[in-house]
């Protein structure tokens, strides 16, 4: 069966399948000639591209647990587009529109997959927090325990829409 590569376009596609379309991931990396991965996505041919954006596009939506918005319809295919969701500066973000931060991580995400990244829920992060005598750090600001590896560059990019991610809080034990 051939890759399905359809990108949403902001209307809450029941059929999408990634949140940004290849050529804008390609602008996305020439505007990051020194990107630690560029070998790896400029050797990419077209179709490994678009099944490390579907990829990367899955692995958010799985991976992540967006703070802000609902899904636009129960119908989509993607978390994205939301309704009621507000960027990390307090603006709101448009009901059919899919954020440039989440864009960015999608081509964040798929180049480490195409650089050969692991992107396995079975790893185990070193730590999930560190507590000393009454004061508990928790490492991913909700309590959870961390499966999978962290990516903290990818989670800064989605600071303000996400929980837990890069998010630091000091806890009273």
């Amino acid at each position: 069966m051939a890759l399905q590569f359809i990108v949403e376009d902001g209307s809450g596609l029941a059929t999408a399948t990634s949140y940004i379309a290849e050529a804008d991931a390609e602008q996305y990396f020439e505007n990051r000639p020194n990107h630690a991965n560029i070998a790896s996505w400029t050797a990419a041919l077209s179709a490994a591209k678009q099944g490390a954006l579907v990829e990367g596009t899955a692995w958010l939506d799985q991976g992540y647990v967006w703070k802000v918005g609902v899904k636009g319809s129960a119908d989509q295919a993607l978390d994205w587009p939301r309704t009621g969701a507000y960027d990390a500066e307090g603006y709101a973000i448009a009901i059919d529109e899919v954020p440039v931060a989440v864009e960015r991580a999608t081509c964040e995400v798929a180049i480490r997959i195409l650089a050969g990244e692991t992107f396995s829920p079975d790893k185990d992060a070193a730590v999930d927090g560190v507590k000393l005598g009454p004061l508990e750090v928790d490492f991913f600001g909700d309590g959870r325990s961390a499966k999978g590896k962290t990516f903290p560059a990818i989670d800064q990019i989605l600071r303000g829409l996400v929980k837990g991610g890069n998010v630091r809080t000091l806890q009273r034990g």
